[in-house]
């Protein structure tokens, strides 16, 4: 496998995580609440820390990187409170973050829309390791990540969502159209860039008719396409009237099977998939479901896999670099450390009693900390404690439950299903101390609750996970996974009573009933978890299990795998 060092990778994308030191350092600044309000302004679920973590390791292995993203002025905090409410605020980050970053006055540019108008676009610089990122901001375009109509300024809200729709497109235009812009301002030819998902459509030269589609400049450039979310709203679809605002050259769709003649529709995802050179999903499994999309069907020989990873440097707790060197004993006490350190944590940070984490010491905890959708299924949860008889079952558990994540403003079935929590939770003062609910879940935090963890929750309905990358952060720490089959849990979890090899069990399978996971069936995942901790002896077997696979879910050997798509280019 051999890959041109000088190769210019340009990763072009709408959520970036900043690095950990930078957030660190702002932290020392500003204080450790609007570290944490920065951290999730550029990251609200799991593609920001993997595509900084791949950025870091693709410049680790000697390749040369560059990453785009934007630079977002507001980001909606989010509390949930006991009394069975969540507090949604948008509190400005842009100017903590523009007096953090290095701003390239030198690389500024003025940058022509889809609607004939220019804008002048700020450029902000941070370096992600070896490689370097840059932060574009355009006045009243980076407002905030993903608008929806609740970011409609005041005055227009009868057009909130044509104003979303055309944010949004402007906000794609600028991190397309502006990396592209921008690279000229370098003078540094891409020779592949990066796609992922489809909001980076317009970095693509030859889509639309603008002063990029023929420049000879982008003519060796080749274009890789990397999705990473196999549902509705990551794969839009695009109308007449949408073609035509962007500009886009109806002789690169109309004889495609991303254009439907009858509805004149037009399937961005299909038409970036037939038009890049390569196309990846980001697990074995998601890389099979692309190829089974009606609209994909036709390239399914065109797109392959390369299964995220972790950067271990970011996540694992430095005492399990070695664990070879450690004995059953020594891996106990560590997770008791970093399970100590976690409870304390917790509790000031939840706003419990000070005395919480002395009652709860001698319990396991166990994270669900991800992006709350529908789909990742945090209702079962609901439903289980609603059950007497399994509620009952649940708090005989040694067991403590720390739910968090990030909700789309606009996601109101979201909403619904925490609402529904905290309305269990409000009423039964047991639960509360065994479901604990964390505040603005970041990139920023994360490492302290996954070091400290011994499990991780990993619940979707069948196929609907692309790769999720949480219980790859709880493995490399010795924490167990509660799981279903998506994603790229079957590559890297070994569920107890499956595998045929007891030593590298690590998981507990929650199984499909109709291609959904079942509240009993996440129950029992539960109970077989804490029973298997319950013994010295198979819960340090457990814990060294999971380790084990650090070197298989790690970055690297995602870059490895990069690199052979590289080559095959």
């Amino acid at each position: 496998m051999l890959v041109d060092q000088s190769l210019m990778l340009l990763e072009v994308a709408m959520e970036l995580a900043l690095p950990h030191t930078f957030l660190e350092n702002l932290a020392k600044r500003f204080g450790p609440e609007k570290a944490r309000e920065c951290a999730m302004s550029t990251s609200v679920g799991g593609i920001g820390p993997l595509l900084r973590e791949r950025i870091f390791a693709q410049a680790e292995a000697g390749l040369s990187v560059v990453g785009v993203s934007l630079l977002y002025n507001t980001v909606w905090a989010q509390a949930w409170h006991e009394w069975g409410q969540i507090n949604l605020q948008k509190r400005n980050v842009g100017n903590a973050l523009r007096a953090s970053l290095q701003k390239r006055s030198d690389l500024e540019f003025s940058l022509t829309f889809f609607d004939g108008k220019s804008l002048p676009v700020e450029v902000w610089e941070c370096p992600y390791g070896k490689a370097v990122c840059y932060f574009l901001s355009a006045p009243g375009i980076t407002e905030i990540v993903y608008p929806g109509p609740k970011d409609a300024p005041h005055g227009i809200q009868q057009n909130a969502h044509a104003w979303a729709h055309d944010i949004r497109l402007k906000q794609s235009w600028l991190v397309g159209r502006g990396a592209l812009a921008l690279s000229k301002k370098m003078n540094r030819k891409p020779h592949i860039t990066l796609l992922s998902e489809t909001p980076t459509f317009f970095s693509h030269h030859q889509l639309v008719k603008d002063e990029f589609q023929q420049d000879p400049f982008f003519e060796q450039t080749k274009y890789i396409f990397n999705d990473h979310t196999p549902l509705e709203y990551a794969h839009p679809l695009w109308d007449q009237g949408t073609i035509d605002l962007v500009k886009l050259d109806a002789g690169k769709y109309l004889n495609t099977p991303a254009w439907n003649g009858f509805k004149n529709l037009l399937d961005v995802t299909s038409l970036l998939v037939g038009t890049c050179d390569a196309v990846f999903g980001v697990a074995k499994k998601h890389g099979d479901v692309m190829k089974a999309m009606p609209s994909l069907k036709e390239f399914s020989s065109k797109i392959q896999y390369v299964t995220n990873g972790v950067r271990k440097e970011d996540w694992q707790a430095l005492e399990f670099s070695n664990i070879e060197k450690l004995t059953d004993q020594d891996l106990l006490e560590v997770k008791g450390r970093l399970r100590k350190k976690l409870l304390d944590w917790v509790w000031r940070h939840c706003h419990l009693w000070p005395n919480w984490a002395e009652e709860s010491k001698n319990r396991k905890i166990i994270a669900w900390t991800r992006r709350i959708t529908p789909y990742k299924r945090l209702d079962l949860l609901v439903k289980m404690l609603k059950h007497h008889e399994w509620r009952s079952r649940f708090l005989n558990l040694n067991i403590v439950i720390t739910v968090g994540g990030r909700i789309h403003q606009q996601d109101n079935h979201a909403q619904d299903i925490v609402y529904d929590l905290l309305d269990v939770l409000g009423k039964d003062p047991q639960l509360q101390s065994r479901i604990v609910t964390i505040d603005n879940f970041n990139v920023w935090e994360a490492p302290t609750l996954y070091q400290g963890v011994d499990g991780s929750i990993m619940l979707a309905d069948d196929t609907r996970e692309a790769s999720a990358t949480g219980f790859m952060k709880a493995q490399m720490n010795g924490g167990a996974i509660l799981a279903t089959a998506d994603g790229a849990v079957p590559e890297f979890v070994f569920f107890q009573g499956q595998d045929p090899d007891p030593s590298r069990v690590n998981g507990f399978y929650i199984p499909y009933v109709n291609g959904e996971p079942t509240p009993l069936g996440l129950l029992e995942a539960l109970e077989a978890f804490d029973k298997t901790m319950a013994t010295p002896l198979s819960a340090a077997a457990l814990v060294r299990a999971s380790i084990h696979v650090t070197s298989q879910v790690g970055v690297d050997r995602t870059v490895t795998d990069m690199k052979k798509l590289y080559s095959s280019l």
